[in-house]
């Protein structure tokens, strides 16, 4: 569920198991089915990527934070796979931190 699988149970302090959860990777692909009122914060994001590009200003980065769950990764997917992006980006990557990054 949420894109994440059981692990195995790290503790067992006092006989009561903690078991741990991993991410699973992501890719760019997006799975419609999970796309639900996204598409005003997609349009948001795609025209303030094309407005800075437009204006001759290098890409800005954009930061999607909340809590898991909330949809930050199907809302980079929409973004990524717009095709107005497509058309303004010559070279597009996903790239999954599979660790905390500094």
């Amino acid at each position: 569920m949420l894109g994440l699988k059981k692990g195995t149970c790290v503790s067992n302090e006092g006989g009561v198991g903690r078991e741990l959860t991993e991410r699973l990777p992501t890719t760019s692909l997006v799975d419609e089915s999970c796309k639900y009122g996204r598409d005003g914060d997609k349009e948001e994001i795609v025209k303030f990527l094309l407005s800075d590009i437009d204006s001759g200003n290098q890409a800005p980065i954009i930061s999607i934070v909340g809590l898991g769950g909330m949809g930050k990764t199907t809302l980079a997917q929409l973004v990524y796979n717009d095709h107005r992006m497509q058309q303004h980006f010559e070279l597009k990557t996903w790239v999954y931190v599979s660790e905390p990054f500094d």
